[in-house]
């Protein structure tokens, strides 16, 4: 569906694929019109399997809610899928791309965290439920960035995505915040091909497996989630009746 997606929104036929294409394959030869190099494939694949499934994150949890009302596999699809599609997961690597959009110089990179927190906004990329530590997979794919960009002759992109990181870093370490998965995907996704708006897409793939993965196995014993809640707002009020007045 999201080759389809892709072909559609880059105005072309959708693409000849064969029957042994992956569908890394698949997808990286609808974003760009012709058959991927090995090396692309192997890196989309890569992130998918970093995507995969990361615990209860809320497009998981949103699923297994749905499962646990015994509802159509396909709602629980759309579940999980309409929770992947907030800032604050999916839609935070479109976020990213238009942060490093706007530094023209690495050297500026200071000035612009400065702005974005001046401005009370957060720094696209940073910040996690879990970790109060730099995202363990950033390690992986910062690498993978360098490389990458090293092969499209783009080095401007790591480079400002590593200034950035830095400065961020910088002003967000000392409060616990630190940079995550999103920030280095972004990139990736964009130079393997993908506009901005089909980040979110290209996230949802690689999450959907391990979604899927996480609520089948839990659909033989699943009970309806049902939490509970607490009443935190002002305590016993007394109101006159109106009719005495």
């Amino acid at each position: 569906m999201v080759a389809e997606v892709a072909s559609h929104r880059a105005g072309q036929d959708k693409p000849a694929l064969g029957e042994d294409d992956s569908l890394a394959a698949s997808i990286l030869t609808s974003l760009n019109g012709h058959a991927p190099e090995d090396e692309d494939s192997a890196l989309l694949d890569l992130l998918w399997v970093l995507y995969a499934a990361h615990g209860l994150d809320a497009p998981t949890f949103t699923s297994m809610v749905v499962a646990s009302c015994l509802a159509d596999p396909y709602f629980n699809m759309v579940a999980g899928l309409s929770a992947l599609r907030g800032p604050r997961q999916g839609g935070a690597t479109e976020a990213v791309m238009e942060q490093l959009s706007a530094l023209d110089d690495p050297g500026d990179a200071r000035a612009l965290v400065a702005r974005i927190l001046d401005a009370g906004l957060p720094v696209a990329g940073f910040g996690h439920r879990i970790y109060r530590m730099p995202d363990p997979r950033v390690v992986i794919l910062r690498r993978e960035l360098a490389a990458l960009a090293r092969r499209r002759r783009r080095p401007e992109v790591f480079e400002a995505a590593r200034a950035i990181e830095i400065a961020a870093t910088a002003a967000l370490a000392p409060r616990g915040v630190h940079v995550n998965i999103n920030f280095y995907a972004a990139p990736i996704f964009a130079l393997l091909g993908a506009d901005a708006a089909l980040g979110p897409c290209l996230f949802a793939v690689g999450r959907t497996a391990g979604l899927l993965a996480l609520v089948r196995e839990a659909m033989d014993t699943i009970r309806l989630v049902r939490p509970l809640s607490r009443y935190v707002g002002p305590a016993e009020r007394h109101l006159e009746d109106p009719r005495s007045s």
